[in-house]
């Protein structure tokens, strides 16, 4: 897991609160334990 500084500085993933589950996005964006999430079937 990747978190803080480092999650809000890669990009390619959406930090919306609203974000598509499809795709990667970065869950809890703009909070200390930022992080992205990755679909897996």
């Amino acid at each position: 897991m990747i978190l803080g500084v480092s999650a809000k500085s890669m990009p390619g993933y959406s930090r919306t609160f609203d974000p598509d589950p499809t795709k990667p996005f970065g869950m809890w964006p703009d909070m200390p334990y930022e992080h992205p999430m990755l679909p897996v079937k």
